[in-house]
């Protein structure tokens, strides 16, 4: 019993590593229940392992961050050829400070690289293959501030301009007036603009996703999510003068091409 709760769970902790290391020395029971659950599975194949049992569980854009931070980790670690029950602190702590002064890897992405091994390990203990986390006992890291730069609209202008008219056009066009993201900018509809009440309505994007037909030339597909990743996206513009008398004409452009190709047209 302690004074806080903090120094209640440190006491805790403490305990249990105490009560592993006097069971490792000196009783039957480390001999037949921790050495029965040995495991010659590295920490670098348990990290692939746990990624594959990701794959249907978050969106194709995360799993495939994931698979880059693992990439990363496994290249690292796999010519030190450390088992995942044998991983300490400070094989962490080593293999972060590399990035941070060998790759020059900033604190941010130290943090996500962080994170998904601490998630890792987490799912290693419940399923009884370490008795601790490792990862819990990191120091944290300190987050960086990015700085924001922003264009300046006369150089915004010339880049529109050097775009032209393609396929890109639109989605570049809203973008620049409007701060949307790739998928947002991509993903606005005709169902989104109130031409009447002057607005637009940003609740939707569009994805990457696993491309699983057999025939697919690509890796990868776009599709419409629906939604948007967080419920602070959702908000509703104004619709400036320039972008409406945009959109009139891109409407127009749209309905002739229509009425020209018929069954043709692509949607």
């Amino acid at each position: 019993k302690c004074a806080t709760r903090r120094e209640e769970k440190e006491n805790r902790e403490l305990a249990e590593e105490k009560l592993i290391e006097f069971q490792k020395k000196w009783t039957k029971y480390y001999l037949e229940k921790y050495l029965s659950k040995k495991t010659e599975i590295t920490f670098n194949e348990y990290l692939w392992e746990w990624l594959e049992r990701k794959k249907n569980k978050v969106v194709y854009k995360t799993f495939e961050g994931y698979k880059t931070i693992i990439r990363r980790i496994d290249k690292y670690f796999s010519a030190k050829n450390i088992l995942l029950e044998e991983l300490t602190v400070r094989d962490l702590q080593q293999f972060y400070d590399y990035c941070n002064k060998n790759l020059k890897i900033s604190n941010n992405t130290i943090i996500k690289e962080h994170k998904l091994i601490k998630s890792a390990l987490e799912c290693a203990r419940k399923e009884e293959l370490i008795s601790k986390n490792p990862a819990d006992y990191i120091d944290s890291f300190r987050k960086e501030d990015t700085e924001k730069v922003f264009l300046k609209e006369e150089k915004m202008e010339k880049i529109i301009q050097a775009i032209g008219d393609n396929k890109i056009s639109t989605p570049a066009f809203l973008a620049s007036k409007y701060g949307l993201r790739r998928g947002e900018a991509v993903g606005l509809r005709w169902s989104d603009i109130d031409f009447d009440n002057n607005t637009v309505t940003i609740r939707n994007s569009v994805i990457d996703i696993e491309n699983t037909d057999k025939d697919a030339m690509t890796k990868k597909k776009q599709v419409n999510r629906l939604k948007l990743k967080t419920k602070a996206s959702f908000r509703i513009l104004p619709l400036l003068m320039e972008v409406k008398d945009y959109l009139l004409n891109l409407r127009k452009q749209q309905k002739e091409n229509r009425d020209r190709f018929k069954t043709s047209y692509n949607t």
